[in-house]
């Protein structure tokens, strides 16, 4: 039989530790030791517990990845360190960055209006963005960060492709990786 004393030490280290590799082992490692193949161990009861809450915890941390936007947002220098962003009010530069953490893995921002007022920020700000060429606004009321593909990169395992592709489609590209709203026959 295991000594229960080291087991838990080192059962607490993993729990503890919020990485989902941890889990992983913890879970797996409990059930291994209460396989029918060793007849001579029985696991605690406190054990078999902790066994079934660690896959529990397991299962909430990979359907979370599965169905969730990102939550790390990247800003690029070349952006925001610009003399056309610092000239922005400090509002609008708040706004910026409020609006970049909500974008999906797109860029697309589907409630802007809700993010100023948290923000504290106004509709002029929004418009500077807009008219300063930071953001592209839509009829629909979603915007697109214009400079999205320079700050972000996104593993193609981990991307979801936006739900605004109406929107999308309207977009293209430029050499410099910024979107531009696509005009027929205008190529920038």
């Amino acid at each position: 039989m295991c000594s229960q004393s080291g087991m838990e030490k080192s059962i607490w280290r993993l729990i503890l530790s919020s990485s989902r590799r941890f889990l992983v082992v913890a879970t797996k490692s409990l059930q291994t030791l209460a396989t029918p193949q060793r007849p001579g161990f029985r696991l605690a009861a406190g054990y078999s517990g902790m066994c079934v809450r660690l896959k529990n915890i397991l299962t909430a941390f990979q359907s979370r990845r599965r169905h969730s936007m990102a939550q790390k947002r990247m800003f690029s220098l070349s952006v925001v360190d610009t003399d056309a962003f610092l000239d922005l009010p400090l509002s609008a530069q708040c706004l910026y960055f409020h609006l970049g953490m909500h974008g999906d893995d797109d860029g697309f921002v589907s409630s802007p209006k809700k993010i100023i007022r948290s923000t504290g920020c106004s509709n002029e700000d929004l418009e500077l963005l807009a008219s300063n060429g930071f953001i592209i606004p839509f009829k629909s009321g979603v915007i697109v960060i214009a400079d999205w593909r320079i700050n972000n990169t996104l593993k193609n395992d981990r991307y979801h492709e936006t739900i605004y592709t109406d929107e999308k489609a309207q977009l293209m590209i430029d050499n410099a990786g910024r979107y531009n709203l696509y005009v027929s026959g205008v190529v920038p």
